[in-house]
């Protein structure tokens, strides 16, 4: 009956917004409390506003951010823009998602120098460019759009920070031979379609830097202030690394949200396409029955009129039938509605179902650590005291029992797998158990309703019969 119960919204017009309804949506985002307190003082300010979420609001356009200059994270995926403009005042952006929007061109990004995050997943984006200053860009994804010509994406070898890139989905990047052709020229790039980067294509970029370090490697030797500089060196190598990890969880941290998000908005859309459907099916069963019953006084009063006995008697029992018929479209209604609610309710389990992934990923970068951190260690002892690797006594110490270090890092990797292995269990228990508990009483609810509703029939109709039982 209604094959697109899901896909209907509350909002039904394409909406332009101002500054007013800005606020108004950043006064939602805010607790309960704090909404409060702030309606009774000066209302809320700009500077205060740091996050929007403006997804499935079927927006067109928004006039302008002028005053929003502290936003820091904006969502208006799954809308209905054209084209990106009016940011430039958002100058301390780093989240702009903008996936699934009917955008053709890649413009108006030139003031978002501190943007970490641009999805732009699902629009009609047929080139990539105008990005030259998003030098903080650690995130893009630009799959399911238009791009054609796989030589494009060499445009953001530039952004020296880029970890994650997606570009499934587009016409040049359907067969499955471009991960190696990409990831060769991004050697940095850790996620590619979220999918973790392999060491066959991180082994390209290790030569250029072992040259380089064999160039300086004589200098260093001869050099007075030589182990000051390589504990100056080691010391911000580590800081590197540390900031490296810091960024990797930030980004985990922000996916978890994200995925979050999703699942808020899967129920939301769910609960918003209920909702319809149950309006819809409310008006069209008001028509029946005010159809029916203004045809029903009529019929009552005739029959009231009418003084022979038989004529009485043959009216009654044509209009007994026009109630049954009344009766099997109220309850084959009814049955089809049910029917319908359960098909959304069984594309919803689906779609919850497969939001969790994340941890996949992480048992992946444990076990790319492990493997290249078991190889240095099993080829260190070999390189020790020749030519080619100078060692301090502790490091030596360190690595003459090969075997033992290499069962102690086993040991390590084993435990962090356990780690991760026990909490993506505790996440998805909580999941899951959350998913049982939501469907049962959404389903509990239904069946409430729908006993509810057929008693509901059966009493209107049991009313008409009592009306004619009463002629007889």
């Amino acid at each position: 009956m209604r094959g697109n119960m899901l896909a209907k919204r509350d909002a039904d017009k394409a909406n332009v917004m101002d500054v007013e309804n800005l606020l108004e949506e950043a006064m939602k985002e805010l607790p309960d409390e704090q909404a409060r307190k702030i309606a009774n003082e000066d209302g809320l300010q700009y500077s205060d506003v740091h996050t929007l979420e403006l997804d499935f609001r079927n927006i067109i356009r928004i006039d302008s951010y002028r005053d929003f200059k502290s936003l820091a994270k904006l969502y208006l995926n799954n809308n209905s823009i054209e084209k990106i403009e009016g940011l430039e005042y958002l100058i301390n952006l780093k989240l702009l998602d903008l996936s699934s929007n009917n955008i053709k061109k890649i413009e108006g990004l030139e003031n978002l120098r501190k943007l970490e995050m641009l999805l732009l997943a699902k629009n009609k984006i047929s080139v990539i460019e105008n990005m030259d200053t998003l030098e903080e860009l650690t995130i893009f994804n630009i799959g399911h759009n238009c791009i054609e010509h796989r030589d494009n994406v060499f445009y953001l070898r530039r952004f020296k920070k880029l970890f994650t890139l997606c570009l499934f989905g587009n016409p040049a990047f359907q067969d499955d031979d471009y991960t190696s052709d990409i990831t060769s020229q991004f050697p940095q790039l850790m996620y590619l379609d979220y999918k973790l980067c392999r060491d066959s294509t991180k082994n390209q970029g290790s030569g250029t830097y072992r040259y380089a370090d064999d160039e300086t490697w004589c200098e260093d030797l001869l050099d007075p202030n030589a182990d000051e500089k390589a504990k100056q060196k080691k010391e911000a190598q580590l800081k590197l690394h540390m900031g490296q990890l810091s960024q990797f969880c930030n980004q985990l941290f922000e996916l978890g949200l994200g995925e979050q998000k999703r699942r808020e908005a899967e129920v939301n859309l769910f609960y918003s396409g209920q909702r319809q459907t149950l309006r819809d099916e409310q008006e069209e069963i008001s028509d029946i029955l005010t159809t029916f019953e203004e045809k029903h006084e009529k019929k009552i009063e005739e029959l009231q009129n009418l003084s022979d006995a038989e004529e009485l008697a043959i009216d009654i029992e044509d209009f007994n039938d026009e109630i049954k018929e009344v009766f099997n479209i109220l309850i084959g209604r009814e049955v089809e509605l049910l029917s319908g609610l359960e098909d959304i309710m069984a594309l919803f389990e689906t779609n919850i179902s497969d939001m969790v992934y994340t941890f996949v990923m992480c048992r992946d970068l444990e076990s790319s650590f492990y493997k290249k951190i078991s190889e240095n260690a099993q080829a260190t002892p070999d390189n020790i005291g020749t030519d080619s690797l100078e060692v301090s006594e502790e490091a030596e110490r360190l690595f003459t029992g090969g075997e033992t270090l290499v069962k102690k890092l086993a040991v390590s990797h084993d435990n962090r797998l356990e780690k991760l292995k026990n909490r993506e269990a505790q996440l998805i228990e909580r999941l899951s158990a959350w998913k049982v508990d939501l469907l049962k009483e959404i389903k509990d609810k239904h069946i409430k309703q729908n006993h509810f509703r057929v008693t509901c029939i059966y009493a209107y109709i049991k009313h008409f019969k009592d009306q004619l039982e009463e002629l007889q």
